[in-house]
């Protein structure tokens, strides 16, 4: 698997690439400054495994700016998220 494991277990580091091979449940996801540049496909695939895993809260915060970044618009990551249970 990949990923950082703390000595204790207490915190463990995920790729977004990883997410699904998470076995057990979390008590927080941290997302910060990449949801916006990742292909939509991804994002539903972050979100979607939070709502499978995570048992407490997810944290995300991401610059909104909508910009075009190589021909393509940005996602406004509020209108994914909102998408998904909480």
């Amino acid at each position: 698997m990949y990923g950082t494991r703390s000595e204790r277990d207490l915190v463990f580091l995920v790729s977004q690439f990883a997410l699904e091979a998470i076995a057990a449940p979390a008590n927080i996801m941290i997302n910060q400054d990449s949801k916006p540049e990742m292909p939509s496909s991804e994002v539903m695939c972050y979100l979607g495994c939070g709502v499978r895993h995570v048992n407490g809260v997810s944290l995300s915060f991401n610059q909104e700016a909508f910009s075009i970044v190589n021909g393509s618009p940005q996602l406004l990551v509020p209108e994914y998220v909102a998408a998904y249970p909480t």
